[in-house]
């Protein structure tokens, strides 16, 4: 007897004991450290938890929760920790240790429904009951089956499988589990232990006086009236640049849409400064506005989450571009200038010229659908009043119809000019051709007339003259014979002129009209003349006693031509000696094509005089 009521005592308790295991319906978990695991290092600076081990809530108002029954925390564990057994972004795994029972309270009509390791965040939106929470990462439910009241835990871990590859972004995070009812449609998050950033450390790297003094900023690039310290920077800007904690980790995070892109620079350097290269213009890669402003925030961050961030203003603003140019106004281009009904036009004639471009984030407007601005007023007036060689710089900003405008000018340098006055063209050769001796004092005229080109750009009015000099004329068999005649000019007036100084021999004025190079030569006569009331041209005055000798005898001379715009009708009255200067061999008897720009000096070249006597006389 005794025998059977022991058999059946102990049948009794296996009853209950198996009894009670099927309404706890725990999930097994090992009851030992994980491999590869380690405990979480607990120090207050980043890690916080109920010195009774017990449950803490989300938020700042303490919910109701429906399991008063709740275990205690043993250990938190974790892979992939620091040196000093903190989480990482290398931690994949963590562990939660609990002991004790969840259960609902005696009589409750309601049932547990599931049980779930988490990591949490906060939930941040107000309308959120209390004690609400974000899951981030969750793991394996307690409860397999059917809802029960109550499960209980024996220091089992249970494992939650983590991504913190952006750790610096997640902290604070919340370790716990997420509890659901058979009954309710409320989830009761009970937290058992904090993993937060490092507070002092993070003062640190960022500074006391964030706003004032602070250790970690961004460059600004923008220039923003009236917004103090704040760092401002433009939507334009492929790159940001700045101050931060030498050896951290820097990440800027965009938002376009809904969709969060990462942009990673370099450590900061040895020297505190850093710098993220963006693949496009900033204001492409964000929700930027028409015409309003959005912001940027960098991260420096360490391997454990703890990070410092500075933030800047993004502003929308044209680029304008080249930077610098220069620009030559010559007389006709500042008399189109001047005729021009205002500033507006003129910038927009100078942009024109100088290849201005403006754009937004990579795209050109057409200049007619931005509004160009300047400093500078009444432009033509100053160029006008400007010396030959003389500059003005018109610093050249835009404005588009947003009201959204450049933040640097294109700088052009319009440098005055007084335009061009030269010999564009001079025949080598005047020739006379072969002719008997006279028998009187006779002047011979050229067979052909020789083109003597003037180029002239100059102010409307401006007067040139083209001045001639002959040497004598000389026999070409060897003995040097001089010609007994010279060169002369004949004016309109008929007043004949010896050429062995610098004649006057052509004038004129600046006339925009005529848009071909002027012949200094139009008008002479290629008739022989006698000495009463002769026509206007360039003469050899041959005297009866040339000498011809047997048969015939050729002479040969130089002239010098040279084009002026100084007053008076004579420059210099010896030609030859400026063209010697100029060519270096005086007497040369080349000529042709010499040019010379410079409008305030004078410009001279030659051609050589040819003529064949016979011993006829005429």
């Amino acid at each position: 007897m005794k025998f059977r009521k022991f058999i059946m005592q102990l049948g009794l308790l296996l009853t209950v004991v198996l009894g009670f295991s099927l309404v706890g319906n725990c999930s097994a978990n090992a009851a030992t450290m994980p491999a590869g695991a380690k405990p979480v290092n607990t120090a207050s600076a980043y890690y916080s938890a109920r010195s009774d081990k017990g449950a803490m809530y989300m938020g700042q108002i303490e919910p109701t929760w429906s399991v008063p029954t709740r275990p205690k925390l043993g250990v938190v564990a974790a892979n992939g920790l620091s040196g000093t057994n903190r989480i990482t972004m290398s931690t994949t795994k963590i562990y939660l240790q609990m002991s004790g029972s969840f259960g609902m309270a005696s009589g409750a009509t309601s049932k547990i429904k599931s049980i779930k390791p988490e990591v949490m965040r906060s939930n941040m939106d107000p309308n959120a009951p209390a004690g609400d929470a974000k899951p981030f990462a969750v793991g394996t439910d307690l409860i397999s089956g059917s809802a029960v009241p109550s499960v209980t835990t024996s220091g089992d871990y249970y494992e939650i499988n983590v991504d913190l590859s952006k750790l610096y972004t997640l902290l604070p995070l919340s370790l716990g589990f997420a509890i659901t009812y058979t009954n309710s449609t409320k989830t009761d998050y009970l937290v058992y232990a904090r993993i937060t950033e490092d507070d002092a450390l993070e003062t640190t790297w960022k500074g006391t006086d964030w706003l004032f003094d602070p250790k970690m900023y961004i460059n600004s690039t923008f220039k923003a009236t009236g917004t103090g310290n704040v760092k401002n920077i433009m939507a334009s800007d492929k790159k940001v640049t700045g101050v931060g904690y030498p050896g951290l980790k820097i990440a800027a995070t965009l938002t376009k849409g809904n969709e969060d892109t990462d942009y990673s620079g370099d450590n900061v350097s040895a020297d505190g400064t850093f710098e993220i290269d963006f693949p496009d213009y900033i204001g492409n890669l964000v929700s930027m506005p028409d015409t309003g402003t959005t912001t940027l925030g960098v991260t420096e961050y360490n391997d454990m989450g703890d990070h410092a961030t500075a933030g800047a203003t993004i502003n929308p603003a044209l680029k304008i571009t080249p930077p610098t140019n220069s620009l030559d106004i010559d007389p006709d281009t500042l008399e189109d200038l001047q005729g021009m009904s205002s500033d507006n036009q003129v910038l927009n004639w100078i942009a024109k010229q100088a290849g201005i471009t403006v754009s937004y984030l990579g795209t050109p407007y057409d200049l007619s659908k931005v509004t160009l601005k300047s400093d500078q007023t009444d432009i033509a007036t100053q160029l006008a009043g400007l010396a030959n060689d003389g500059s003005l710089t018109v610093k050249i900003g835009a404005t588009n119809s947003d009201g959204v405008g450049t933040t640097n000018t294109a700088d052009i340098t319009l440098k005055r000019n007084a335009g061009e006055l030269y010999l564009s063209h001079v025949d080598n050769e005047m020739d006379f051709g072969a002719i008997s001796v006279p028998s009187k004092e006779t002047l011979i005229a050229p067979k052909t007339l020789p083109q003597v080109l003037v180029h002239d750009t100059q102010a409307s009015g401006t007067q040139w003259t083209v001045l001639a000099q002959a040497t004598d004329l000389t026999s070409t068999d060897g003995n040097q014979r001089k010609l007994d005649g010279h060169m002369v000019y004949v004016d309109t007036d008929g007043n004949r002129e010896s050429m062995a100084s610098a004649v006057a021999v052509s004038a004129g004025a600046r006339d925009r009209s005529v848009t071909q190079d002027v012949n200094a030569t139009d008008g002479w006569s290629t008739t022989t003349q006698t000495l009463n009331q002769p026509a206007t041209g360039m003469y050899l005055d041959a005297m009866p006693t040339i000498f011809s000798g047997s048969n015939t005898t050729t002479y040969q001379g130089t002239i010098y031509w040279e084009l002026t715009n100084a007053p008076g009708s004579v420059a210099s009255t010896d030609i030859s000696a400026d063209y010697a200067k100029e060519h270096g061999s005086e007497g040369s008897e080349s000529g042709g094509n010499t040019a010379i720009s410079s409008p305030t000096s004078d410009s001279s070249t030659s051609s050589s005089t040819s003529l064949a006597t016979n011993n006829v006389l005429g």
